[in-house]
């Protein structure tokens, strides 16, 4: 009889489906298989529709088993059901795992021109460094933050630069487009220098984090990297006064030939051997005369919560946002998820304003609620001069918040900006509420839609905000 449990095979092993629609990743999983035309098959687990914020980490272990097809079920179960989780997805907070340590970069102009050096703090979010030679310039992190941006030092032989743009010596770059648009096909593997290609490969240092626009770090374009810069060249400092060799216990012939800095109060007979006893760790009867001068090693004061501003959509210059795109047609829709200080400032883009309209916040419930089994509301958070976008952050604890403190929860922007198939442009953002869908929200002078109505009155300012709790 024909016997397959001998074939070779080879198994995706990904987990348990409830054990990811019972997490706050969002999104779903999709696997993909299929013939190119290329001479390979692909296999490939994806997980999309949920986004990873800045400073946060998309986790996840999977496994790829290959093996005879009778023995596929035991190791998946085993992998599946393991106790020690061999199979998950998670998706870690910036807070959780935030190692940030500031970085300076040092010049010397006077003394060694064209060069800069790096020092970072020495301990988890320290903000002291320091260097041997030269004056800051430029403060940035080790990690990403907001409006913190990658700075490399890029070295193309004899030439260097400092800055965002990882193919500034690529053949054909365009230097008067943004790094975003090189104008160019990218070939980051060449040097081209004032029109000469050069016979060398590039080198990239990632520097660290730094802001875009800062003056300091701008002039520091055509600048190379020293790694010695900030390394003290002196010899380690010596003890004031070094130790002395082992006391004699034989008694001196004569007077010492210099006096001691401090005289005793009682003349010894000889110096003692043994040294001091160790200091005994039961606590005094007493209390000390005077306060210690550094604090305990203990938490002195109650944690703060951390925010920091949501990236709203913005639109991209020279668009029509009234031609009913959706919010996955990139060709043709006029909105971005979000963009830079630099791309407002340089190339067009407009990023989205919150603010209720004149005719208030006239807030329904979305018809998704039904589907969630949660509260989704749309209300009228800005102008009706934004496309369909429609960004889905993960489920995290975002709020709106107005100039006052006053604020309204949320756990998932389901559209920032939506227009009707006609190109009807709408003032209404979507988000998904942490209330049940029972009926109760708008029901009662206390309900939740007259406290969105009070804390966001017409034309008062609305910021978005990450907000994690202590």
């Amino acid at each position: 009889a024909y016997n397959s449990s001998t074939l070779p095979s080879l198994t995706y092993i990904y987990g348990k489906g409830e054990e990811y629609e019972s997490s706050d990743l969002g999104g779903q999983g999709r696997i993909r298989m299929g013939a190119t035309h290329r001479d390979c098959k692909i296999l490939s687990k994806i997980h999309y529709q949920t986004q990873v914020l800045p400073r946060e980490t998309f986790v996840a272990r999977q496994f790829l088993f290959s093996g005879a097809l009778g023995d596929v079920e035991s190791v998946a179960t085993s992998l599946v059901n393991s106790s020690f989780d061999a199979t998950f997805m998670d998706q870690v907070s910036w807070n959780e795992v935030d190692r940030k340590r500031s970085i300076k970069i040092y010049t010397s102009e006077g003394d060694a021109p064209g060069v800069f050096g790096v020092a970072a703090a020495d301990e988890v979010g320290g903000t002291t460094t320091s260097c041997g030679t030269g004056e800051v310039i430029c403060t940035g992190r080790t990690t990403f933050g907001y409006e913190l941006f990658p700075h490399f030092a890029v070295n193309c032989g004899s030439r260097s630069y400092f800055g965002r743009d990882l193919y500034y010596f690529m053949p054909g770059r365009n230097h008067s487009n943004d790094i975003y648009f090189h104008g160019a096909t990218l070939r980051p593997y060449a040097c081209e220098v004032e029109g000469e290609l050069l016979d060398v490969r590039p080198t990239w240092k990632l520097v660290g984090f730094f802001p875009a626009n800062d003056a300091g770090c701008a002039s520091l374009q055509n600048h190379s990297l020293e790694k010695d810069f900030c390394i003290d060249p002196t010899p380690s400092p010596t003890h004031e006064h070094p130790p002395s060799q082992p006391p004699s216990v034989e008694e001196s012939e004569g007077p010492s030939s210099d006096p001691s800095l401090q005289p005793t109060s009682e003349e010894s007979n000889a110096p003692s051997m043994d040294p001091t006893q160790l200091p005994t760790i039961e606590e005094s009867q007493l209390p000390s005369s005077t306060p210690s001068q550094h604090p305990t090693g203990g938490i002195t004061s109650a944690p703060t919560d951390v925010e920091y501003p949501m990236n709203l959509p913005c639109i991209k210059p020279n668009s029509d946002c009234t031609n009913g795109a959706g919010p996955n047609d990139e060709n043709n829709n006029c909105m971005v998820d979000q963009c830079t200080g630099w791309m407002i400032a340089n190339a067009g883009y407009e990023r989205m304003v919150l603010q209720v309209p004149e005719d208030g916040t006239k807030c329904f419930r979305h018809n998704y609620s039904r589907t969630l089994k949660k509260l989704v509301l749309s209300c009228q958070l800005h102008e009706p001069k934004y496309g369909r976008m429609g960004l889905m952050p993960t489920n995290r604890p975002y709020k709106f918040t107005n100039t006052t403190g006053g604020a309204v929860y949320f756990r998932r922007i389901h559209h920032w900006s939506w227009t009707s198939a006609a190109g009807t442009r709408t003032k209404y953002v979507s988000f998904w509420t942490t209330y049940p869908d029972d009926g109760t929200w708008n029901v009662g002078p206390n309900s939740l839609k007259k406290q969105i109505e009070e804390t966001f009155p017409p034309n008062s300012e609305i910021k978005a905000l990450l907000h994690v709790p202590s």
